[in-house]
C-alpha cells in the first residue's frame, strides 16, 4: 500500500459516520508515519503529503460528537509543520469548518478561526496555495453567525470587500458572493436584529453584479419573524414579500417566504392577524393555481396552513379564532382529497394548534368540550395507522388548559375534575408503554395547570392540589425527571390553601410548605427558592384563617422576608416586594374583617 491507499481508506472512514471514525483514522495515520520513518527509502511511497492530512482533518471535522474534535483537527496543522508538510487553502478551510460547526463556546471558536485566518494570510506571503478565498471567509463568517457574533460576521464581509477592491485581479477569489451576504444576514437574524439584516440586504442590492436571491430575502423575512417588532415588523415583511413578486425568477417568493410573513402577523399582537394570515394564504394558493409551473415554489403544504392556524390561535379573536382554525383544517383535508396535493397533510402540530386556539378563546366549557373532541379524533386517526397525528404531552396540556380556563366560569369543581381526568389518562398511556408513548411523559408545566384549576376551585378541592403535589414528588423520586415540582408548583398549592377556608390548619400547612421549600433550596435546588409571591400567599392563608393572631402571624412572616431581603438584596432579589397591598392588608385586618375578595393572590403566584 502507498499514501494513496491510506488516503482512500481514511476518506472512507470520514464518510462512514461512525462515532469512532476519527480515532481509527488517527491510528492509521500514526502507523503509516511510523512505517515511513522506519525506512524512508524502502517506504518512500508512504511519505505523508498535504492531501493525506487534509483528509484526516476532514474526518475530525465530521466527528462533531467527539469532544474537542475541532481542536484535534487544528492540532494536525502543528503535526504537519513538524513533518515539513505545508497546509493549503483546503486544509485550513477544513479546520475552520470544524470550528464553525463545533459545540465550542463563542469566544473559543471565534478566536481559533481568527487565528487560523491570520495564519493563512501570513503563509500566503510565501505560499500562494495557502491564501484565503471566498470559502475561507464563508466558514469564518458562519462560525461568528452560529455564535450570534453578528457584528464580527459583518466585519469579515467588509474585510473581504476591501481586499477585493484593493486588487480585483489578485483577489478575484475574495469577491463576496450571495452566500457571504446571506450568511451575514443570517447572523443578524439569529441575534434578533431585523433592521441590521435588512441593511445588509440593501447593501447587497447596491453592489454591481450582485443580485439578492430568494434565500437572501427569506433570511430578512425570517429575521423579522424572530424579532419583537410587532405590527411594524409585519407590515415591513409584507412589503418585502410584495417586492419579491416584482423581481426576477431567482428572487421570487416561495412557501418559506409566505410562512415567515404569516409568522410576523402571528406575533404582531393585532386582532386582525388571523385575517391577514388567511388573506396571504389565499393569495398564495390563487397564484399557484393560476400557473402551477411558474409558481411551483408556491405549492401549498402543511407548514403554511399550520402557520395560518397559529396566527388565528394568537389573534385574541375569541371563539372566532378556533372556528376559523377548524375551517382551515377542513380546507386542508379538502385540498388533499379533491386536488391530490399530498404535501398538505394535517399533523400533530395542526391539531395541537387548533386545541391551543380553543384554550385561548376563553370559551368556557364549550371550548373545553371541543378541545376534548379533537383529542379523541387524533387518537382515532393515530390508531388507524397515521403516525403523523399522534397526540403528545402538548396535546393533553392544551386540553387540560381548556378545562382549567373553564374553572373560572362557575363550574369550578367539574372543570378541575375534568382537567385531572385528562392528566390521569395521559399518565396511564405513558405508563402502559413508556417507549411508544415517550412523548406523553407528564411534565411539571402540565401538572401545574391541573393544580391551578383546583386552586381556583378552592374549598375542599385544595386537598386534590396537595395530593397532586405528593404524586409529582413520588414520580420524580421514581425517575420521571420531567415531573419535578418547581416554584410555581409550591406557590400554587399555597395559593389553594389560602382559598381553602381551612382555617388555622391550612395556614400551618402553608408555613410548612414554605419551610420545605427552603430545605430543598438549601440542599441545592435553586429552582424552588421562595419568592415574594410565596410569602404573599402564606400571609393570605393566615389572613383568611379567621384566627385572632392572623395579623400577628402575617407581620412575623413579612418581617422574616424583609429581614432576609435586606441582608443581601442581590442574592434575595426575588424577595423584593412587588405589591405593597399585602402589607396594608395585614394592618387592615387588625381593624376590620378581612375580605378575601379584595386580593385573593391569584396573580401573585406567577
Amino acid at each position: 500500500p502507498d499514501v494513496v491507499t491510506y488516503t482512500s481508506v481514511i476518506d472512507c472512514w470520514a464518510k462512514s459516520g461512525a462515532p469512532n471514525a476519527a480515532e481509527n483514522v488517527n491510528k492509521l495515520l500514526k502507523n503509516m508515519i511510523q512505517m515511513y520513518q522506519s525506512d524512508p527509502i524502502q517506504h518512500a511511497s508512504l511519505k505523508p503529503n498535504t492531501k493525506l492530512f487534509s483528509t484526516v482533518i476532514n474526518c475530525w471535522a465530521k466527528c462533531r460528537t467527539t469532544p474537542n474534535s475541532a481542536r484535534k483537527a487544528q492540532d494536525m496543522l502543528a503535526e504537519m509543520k513538524l513533518l515539513q508538510i505545508f497546509p493549503n487553502t483546503i486544509t485550513y478551510n477544513t479546520v475552520i469548518h470544524a470550528w464553525a460547526k463545533s459545540s465550542s463556546s463563542g469566544d473559543d471558536a471565534c478566536q481559533a478561526v481568527e487565528e487560523i485566518l491570520r495564519q493563512m494570510w501570513f503563509q500566503s506571503g510565501t505560499n500562494l496555495y495557502a491564501k484565503p478565498n471566498v470559502s475561507t471567509y464563508i466558514a469564518v463568517i458562519d462560525c461568528a453567525a452560529r455564535r450570534s457574533h453578528a457584528e464580527k460576521a459583518e466585519s469579515y464581509l467588509t474585510e473581504m470587500m476591501e481586499l477585493y477592491q484593493s486588487d480585483p485581479i489578485r483577489n478575484a477569489d475574495l469577491r463576496p458572493n450571495s452566500q457571504v451576504y446571506n450568511t451575514v444576514m443570517n447572523a443578524y437574524a439569529k441575534s434578533g436584529s431585523a433592521q441590521k439584516a435588512q441593511s445588509i440586504l440593501t447593501r447587497m442590492e447596491k453592489e454591481e453584479h450582485m443580485a439578492p436571491n430568494t434565500v437572501s430575502y427569506n433570511t430578512v423575512l425570517h429575521s423579522f419573524a424572530k424579532s419583537t417588532g410587532g405590527l411594524d415588523a409585519a407590515i415591513e415583511a409584507e412589503t418585502i414579500l410584495q417586492k419579491m413578486h416584482l423581481l426576477s425568477a431567482s428572487e421570487m417568493p416561495d412557501v418559506a417566504s409566505y410562512v415567515a410573513v404569516i409568522d410576523c402577523w402571528a406575533k404582531s399582537g393585532t386582532r386582525n392577524s388571523g385575517e391577514k394570515a388567511s388573506s396571504l394564504l389565499n393569495d398564495m394558493i390563487q397564484l399557484y393555481q393560476s400557473d402551477k409551473i411558474k409558481y411551483a415554489n408556491l405549492r401549498p403544504m402543511t407548514q403554511v396552513f399550520n402557520a395560518v392556524i397559529n396566527a388565528w390561535a394568537k389573534s385574541g379573536a375569541g371563539v372566532q379564532a378556533p372556528m376559523e382554525a377548524q375551517a382551515l383544517l377542513s380546507q386542508m383535508e379538502d385540498m388533499r382529497s379533491r386536488y391530490g396535493i399530498l404535501d398538505i397533510m394535517p399533523d400533530t402540530i395542526t391539531y395541537n394548534t387548533i386545541i391551543t386556539a380553543w384554550a385561548k378563546s376563553r370559551g368556557g366549557v364549550d371550548a373545553a368540550l371541543q378541545a376534548e373532541k379533537i383529542l379523541h379524533k387524533m387518537h382515532q386517526i393515530y390508531n388507524a395507522g397515521n403516525i403523523h397525528v399522534k397526540p403528545n404531552v402538548k396535546t393533553y396540556g392544551s386540553v387540560i388548559d381548556c378545562w382549567a380556563n373553564a374553572a373560572g366560569t362557575g363550574l369550578n369543581d367539574v372543570a378541575a375534575e375534568k382537567a385531572e381526568q385528562m392528566l390521569d389518562d395521559m399518565i396511564k398511556l405513558y405508563q402502559s408503554d413508556r417507549i411508544k408513548y415517550s412523548d406523553m411523559a407528564p411534565n411539571t408545566q402540565v401538572i401545574n395547570i391541573v393544580i391551578n384549576a383546583f386552586a381556583i376551585s378552592g374549598g375542599t378541592a385544595t386537598a386534590k392540589a396537595q395530593k397532586i403535589l405528593t404524586q409529582m414528588e413520588k414520580m420524580y423520586s421514581e425517575g420521571v425527571s420531567e415531573t419535578k415540582p418547581d416554584l410555581i408548583t409550591y406557590n400554587t398549592v399555597i395559593k389553594a390553601l389560602a382559598k381553602s377556608g381551612g382555617g388555622v390548619e391550612a395556614a400551618k400547612e402553608a408555613e410548612m410548605l414554605l419551610q420545605k421549600m427552603y430545605q430543598l433550596y438549601n440542599a441545592g435546588d435553586s429552582s424552588i427558592k421562595p419568592n415574594f409571591a410565596t410569602y404573599t400567599c402564606v400571609v393570605l392563608t393566615w389572613l383568611n384563617s379567621g384566627s385572632d393572631i392572623a395579623a400577628d402571624m402575617g407581620d412575623r412572616i413579612l418581617a422574616d422576608m424583609m429581614k432576609m431581603y435586606q441582608s443581601d438584596p442581590i442574592l434575595h432579589e426575588n424577595l423584593r416586594p412587588g405589591d405593597m397591598r399585602i402589607f396594608a392588608l395585614v394592618q387592615s385586618s387588625r381593624r376590620q374583617n378581612f375580605n378575601n375578595e379584595s386580593f385573593n393572590g391569584n396573580k401573585a403566584v406567577y
